[in-house]
């Protein structure tokens, strides 16, 4: 349900993301713990995320740098954060999970990275 908690939750969350991308735009590098919603689609919602906070802060930084990459290590694959970015050429995407929801297909093996990891000691190997 919509209330004015949520509403508080989408714009803290989404805000987190813009901060993130400022900061790293004027330090050169930053993060952010607020979730990215990264299941979000182009016209919808999923997976109960309604904003995609990746996908609007990629965007942002494009405004000002040549490229973007976006490493999403959620337990979820990403699957919105491809929909909106994946055909884009100045984005790259790397997505590691341990859950194949929303698993999304690369189309641009030279851009995009998906990785599946079943086992914990398999994650700690895959990028050492």
């Amino acid at each position: 349900p919509r209330t004015p908690a949520l509403r508080r939750s989408l714009l803290a969350s989404t805000g987190g993301m813009r901060d993130a991308v400022a900061e790293a735009l004027r330090r050169g590098r930053s993060g952010s713990l607020s979730s990215g919603l990264h299941h979000a689609r182009r016209g919808s919602g999923e997976g109960f995320c309604t904003l995609n906070g990746l996908a609007l802060g990629a965007l942002r930084a494009l405004q000002d740098v040549a490229s973007v990459g976006i490493l999403d290590l959620d337990a979820h694959f990403g699957g919105g954060t491809f929909d909106i970015l994946g055909e884009h050429p100045q984005v790259r995407l790397a997505d590691v999970s341990v859950n194949r929801y929303d698993e999304w297909t690369p189309s641009a093996p030279a851009r995009h990275h998906l990785e599946f990891v079943a086992a914990p000691a398999d994650y700690r190997g895959s990028y050492r």
